[in-house]
């Protein structure tokens, strides 16, 4: 009784502590509105025929703009209109989730739980990840994060089991594929990830019993070919411009490692990134660890789509993340064993228990994170993106006012706190108010007939006279 107690006990300590770290990081970001991107993203899910949505996320095979994550803001508009805490809730529901499957994903490669719950804490919350805690446009990232990782898993566990795929897990395996493909661009990476995980750890190749592998390549291949080609949303967009060079993939590999190392901007320079890289590459060769080397490639592969693209923030590292973190948690038991080895002379420590070597690693790892991100200045959530404010404002005043329009009526904002680039944003927020598509709202004079004008008075939003 009293070891089932403890078998119960170690893993429900370890999840609440993780996820204390993780809310005490990241609670307010519950707290946040909606920003003038989450009404573009939600408004053109809602007016997309729900049908031609439905299709399109069955195949990868189409041109709509990330199918999923338009699944995402429109089901959960349909349920709950324009609050933002239902969003704000499911979206760290999936963010609970990928820590999950973080630890899974770790301890399938690794076969340690020490190293997966390390995993696990590392890859729970990251300073300069901000975007991902407080905005709903980077739902995308993490949707992507959670079937690219769920895939992952599934495969990895079917090749364990050395009889290769049956048809439900294959089947299983393709529709998360196709889910992560519709989710993000990330996804592309898969098939790297898992072609390098049969060249380690299953030698000599069996395509009997990597298949799905194979097509996961096969169809990412097609993906690519359709959505880098005319009439995607991406068409003509300068900031997703593709350009295949060493000097872009630098420029944005020198950003990517100032944020992960959390250092100000341009503290790594070119050749400080290849030292990195080639540590990272010599420590996963010299250990001739196949879950380090297999970190390894992941750390250069699943960058890739964004490195050959404007930079868009460190949120779009989110996936990325997994592979540093595991990487990193390795590293930190290996050198707690090595030091335990060659300097005490310690025998290796038994499997399956609370060693205090062990509890001092994982406390030892929690105050080295605290201690980095308390440290840094670069993000904090007192930085919140003035944008919510301007939208919660419009979108408030609209509710309080409680004015019936008819169909085609047009509204005017004589003042506005919009920015030039946010213009769309009060039209976007009055269809989806009122539910219709037939409605305008325009920030400057037309020369039209309005049938509601409104303009700023004390913080808000008020009917002129």
């Amino acid at each position: 009784m009293l070891a089932a107690r403890r078998s119960f006990f170690k893993p429900i300590t370890i999840i609440a502590v993780i996820a204390a770290w993780f809310f005490a990081n990241t609670w307010r970001g519950l707290k946040s509105y909606f920003n003038p991107d989450d009404m573009m993203n939600l408004y053109h899910a809602w007016d997309f025929p729900a049908l031609h949505l439905f299709i399109a996320n069955l195949t990868p095979f189409n041109r709509v703009y990330r199918p999923f994550g338009a699944f995402f803001y429109r089901a959960l508009f349909d349920l709950f209109g324009l609050h933002p805490l239902p969003f704000r809730i499911a979206i760290f529901c999936v963010l609970l989730a990928n820590i999950a499957l973080l630890y899974w994903f770790a301890k399938l490669i690794t076969e340690s739980t020490e190293i997966a719950v390390l995993a696990a804490l590392i890859g729970a919350y990251h300073n300069r990840v901000m975007d991902i805690y407080m905005y709903g446009g980077t739902v995308y990232d993490i949707l992507c994060f959670f079937f690219f990782t769920a895939a992952a898993c599934i495969y990895i566990r079917a090749r364990r089991n050395g009889d290769g795929f049956d048809r439900r897990s294959a089947a299983a395996f393709l529709a998360l594929n196709v889910l992560a493909l519709n989710s993000k661009e990330m996804a592309a990476t898969l098939p790297a990830v898992l072609l390098a995980y049969e060249w380690l750890y299953h030698r000599p190749f069996s395509f009997r019993k990597s298949w799905p592998a194979w097509s996961s390549l096969a169809i990412t291949a097609v993906v690519a070919w359709i959505r880098t080609g005319p009439g995607v949303a991406f068409s003509g967009n300068e900031e997703y411009r593709i350009d295949v060079s060493i000097r872009s993939y630098f420029l944005t590999t020198r950003q990517f490692l100032d944020d992960l190392f959390l250092r100000r901007a341009g503290t790594v320079s070119t050749a400080k990134a290849i030292l990195i890289f080639a540590a990272v590459v010599l420590i996963a060769s010299l250990s001739r660890r196949r879950d380090l080397r297999l970190c390894a490639l992941m750390i250069l592969i699943l960058p890739l789509p964004v490195n050959f693209i404007h930079y868009r923030g460190f949120f779009v590292m989110y996936l990325p993340l997994l592979s540093w973190s595991i990487f990193l948690a390795i590293l930190a038991v290996a050198v707690r064993d090595g030091l335990l080895e060659r300097i005490w002379h310690r025998p290796p420590l038994p499997v399956r228990t609370w060693e205090p070597e062990r509890v001092a690693l994982f406390g030892f790892v929690l105050y080295a994170l605290f201690n980095m991100n308390a440290h840094d200045t670069a993000r904090s959530f007192a930085d919140v993106n003035s944008a919510l404010g301007r939208v919660q404002m419009f979108a408030g005043s609209l509710d309080r006012l409680n004015i019936p329009l008819r169909p085609h009526s047009h509204v005017r904002l004589l003042e506005y706190d919009f920015l030039p680039d946010e213009l769309l944003t009060p039209m976007y927020i009055v269809r989806l108010h009122y539910r219709d598509t037939s409605l305008e709202a325009d920030v400057r004079d037309e020369g039209r007939d309005y049938h509601l004008k409104l303009t700023l008075c004390d913080q808000r939003y008020c009917v002129a006279p």
